[in-house]
């Protein structure tokens, strides 16, 4: 039976980037929150490698199970492969606030930084353009909006109920818009109970315990995170044998610094569903996007464009998802992402590589039939390492006027 885990941290937390913090070199470390889909699968295999192997025992790139009918390596994935993961498929991280699900606000969503009267719109869509503009890319239809002064919502969350409405492009005005943010933001205007967590600035050093004094060169910083109250994580885990399931609820050593997380298992919510979606991408003509909600990866040298997409003699890039034929159109992408992290059976670091940030947007445009898109697009994720949690998206769709 598939099933939620949901990761309840009972101290700070801190999940070290990409950064080098060598001797001589920065001593500032910041904390990725939330975790890498990467991260959790670690926690979560731990767990289960836990309660079905004695130490963690492996042999012959074997793990030695201590139940003789339940392959390990068949379910999880081999010890030190932290690429597949056998059947085990999981979805998220996602941040659950009072036991509503929240998702990184899209980043075509924009907000005017300008002054508006009463019953002015202060959110506006960026779209691709009607003209493509010359570019370093070629001539491309890049995303635009009417307003002017306008800022992303980068950092910020939306509810289920909200992220539908972004989704489906309706009008948003601050009446009908919930925001939820990750860290205080600088609008001191924020009522304090939309923000879901905040940073704990460390100082620390190295000992030499034979002369009792600080190693010179050894001091360092970091900014573990403390999400508030009723701020948790959860990941939908499936497709893996029931007995792998029952014996999650537990407290657990949880991120780089080894603080404690309670975990426990409920049964996964109902699928994201957005009532009258294939009507809307029907009417635009076939227009459609796609809201990622975990960073994807695209090929090794962190490249933004989906796996298969050339460009094309016109203004866009063609190429299929899912067996869908389709035209990428334009995009609107966050700052790439560097994520690493340590093998703990080989004993070093896993090499950096680049992502693309949760909340970018694609535009696409396609001839298919619209109940095909739906169908094949569901459940389907951009990039690679989809089982780990990464390239999960929401469709939605915009005009192309």
């Amino acid at each position: 039976m598939d099933k939620t885990w949901r990761f309840n941290p009972l101290d700070t937390l801190f999940f070290r980037d990409g950064m080098s913090i060598e001797p001589g070199e920065s001593g500032w470390l910041e904390s990725i929150f939330p975790p890498t889909p990467a991260t959790m699968q670690g926690a979560i295999r731990t767990r289960m490698l836990a309660k079905f192997t004695k130490d963690f025992a492996h042999k012959d790139g074997k793990w030695l199970c201590t139940e003789d009918d339940l392959d390990l390596n068949l379910e999880i994935g081999a010890p030190g492969d932290f690429k597949t993961i056998g059947r085990l498929k999981l979805s998220g991280p996602f941040l659950v606030y009072k036991d509503k699900r929240l998702y990184p606000a899209p980043l075509d969503l924009v907000k005017t930084e300008k002054e508006k009267k009463e019953n002015e719109d202060k959110f506006t869509y960026l779209v691709p353009a009607e003209n493509p503009i010359k570019c370093d890319l070629g001539d491309i239809r890049l995303p635009v909006t009417k307003g002017k002064d306008v800022k992303t919502l980068e950092g910020v969350y939306l509810t289920e109920d909200d992220m539908k409405k972004a989704l489906l492009g309706e009008p948003l005005k601050e009446n009908n818009l919930h925001l939820y943010y990750l860290f205080e933001p600088e609008d001191k205007s924020v009522n304090k109970e939309d923000v879901l967590a905040d940073k704990e600035y460390r100082i620390g050093l190295a000992r030499d315990n034979s002369k009792r004094t600080a190693l010179d060169g050894h001091l360092y910083a970091i900014s573990p995170v403390r999400v508030r109250e009723d701020v948790l994580l959860e990941v939908d885990v499936g497709d893996v044998d029931e007995r792998l399931q029952k014996f999650a609820d537990t407290i657990q050593r949880f991120g780089a610094e080894g603080k404690l997380a309670g975990i426990y298992t409920d049964k996964q919510q109902e699928t994201f569903n957005i009532s009258g979606l294939a009507d809307k991408i029907d009417k635009s003509g076939g227009c459609f996007k796609l809201v990622l909600v975990t960073p994807a990866k695209f090929g090794e040298d962190g490249k933004w464009l989906p796996n298969g997409f050339k460009k094309d003699d016109q203004d866009g890039w063609t190429g299929e998802l899912n067996g869908i034929p389709c035209n990428l159109i334009s995009a609107c992408i966050g700052k790439p992402q560097k994520f690493g992290g340590w093998d703990f059976v080989k004993g070093y670091p896993k090499p950096m590589e680049s992502y693309v940030p949760a909340g970018s947007v694609y535009f696409f445009k396609t001839a298919a039939d619209v109940q095909e898109v739906m169908e094949k697009l569901k459940g389907f994720r951009l990039g690679e390492e989809t089982a780990l949690g990464y390239g999960q998206f929401l469709l939605g769709t915009w005009e192309d006027k």
